[in-house]
């Protein structure tokens, strides 16, 4: 976990009700969120005039390198009648790394960038990358786990619980668009029938912060209609996905699996992810055990 000082006041004694290694809970969404509104801003969300230097140092050390269109989180809110606001806002990949390659070093004066009411809101000022972290259970209760490609970018060889998904505007600008990048996460990196994604389900549970980062974090689980067995009998994208294990989702089994890890490591925000499907089903200090048996 980071222990900036600058985040201490604004997230650590304020706003987290749970923080595992690198995910630290802006706002829990729980199993029914009600009402969710999207609001997506079409018009370039750049870095702002004050940190404009870092874009123009950015494209100079990659010259000719794309800078796709992503999308960021600008504001998350629950509203008095419980229902979820997000706005969110088209960017593109030169503005997010160019302020993300000074880290840690700028880690304090970047958070000040962000603005977090404990449980009900969060403000991002600076462009950022919004990314579905997705906890992947099967129809026998099993959890999904997937080493990550070691040519990816982010937490290359690292072994997630289960994949994420950066949102982008193929998934649209409609109050489904989390799902919809959920599920096209997992049909580009597990290659699964269309039928088979289709019939999934996507539950939003939590927001976020992967504090390292200082990005916003959708944390979801999503069912599928396959056994353990089944799903690990697929094919998943070399290019994203080294390996897959199915785990049950109890501390032993988990303890087990992350011994059998050697010297790989898992992604900063698995843990929380487990400790998310554990709290559907059990008490929150039981969840919490479950969650923290894998060693990170």
């Amino acid at each position: 976990m980071v222990t900036d000082s600058a985040l201490d006041p604004l997230l650590w004694g304020r706003a987290a009700r749970v923080a595992l290694d690198d995910a630290v809970e802006l706002f829990r969404i729980g199993a029914d969120p009600g009402t969710v509104h999207v609001e997506m801003e079409d018009a370039v969300w750049r870095l702002g005039p004050e940190l404009a230097e870092l874009r123009e140092s950015w494209h100079a050390r990659h010259a000719g390198e794309r800078s796709d269109r992503r999308v960021g989180l600008e504001r998350a809110e629950r509203a008095v009648d419980g229902s979820l606001h997000f706005r969110l806002r088209v960017t593109e990949w030169a503005e997010v790394r160019a302020w993300q390659a000074t880290l840690p070093e700028s880690h304090a004066a970047l958070a000040h960038h962000l603005r977090v009411q404990p449980g009900q809101s969060v403000t991002f000022a600076v462009p950022n990358f919004l990314v579905v972290h997705a906890v992947l259970e099967t129809a026998d209760a099993a959890v999904i786990a997937a080493q990550r490609a070691t040519s990816l970018h982010y937490y290359p060889g690292a072994w997630s619980v289960s994949f994420e998904e950066g949102l982008e505007p193929v998934d649209g600008s409609g109050d489904d668009c989390f799902a919809v990048c959920a599920l096209r996460g997992l049909r580009e990196e597990f290659r699964l029938p269309e039928g088979v994604v289709a019939a999934c389900s996507v539950e939003l549970r939590a927001l976020v912060l992967e504090s390292a980062w200082l990005s916003p974090a959708l944390v979801v689980i999503v069912r599928a209609p396959l056994s353990a067995r089944e799903l690990l009998a697929v094919l998943p994208d070399p290019d994203e996905v080294a390996a897959i294990r199915a785990v049950p989702l109890d501390a032993d089994a988990l303890r087990k699996f992350g011994h059998g890890l050697g010297d790989a490591r898992c992604h900063p925000t698995a843990r929380y992810r487990l400790f998310t499907l554990a709290a559907s089903r059990h008490r929150e200090e039981e969840a919490l055990l479950i969650a923290q048996a894998l060693e990170s």
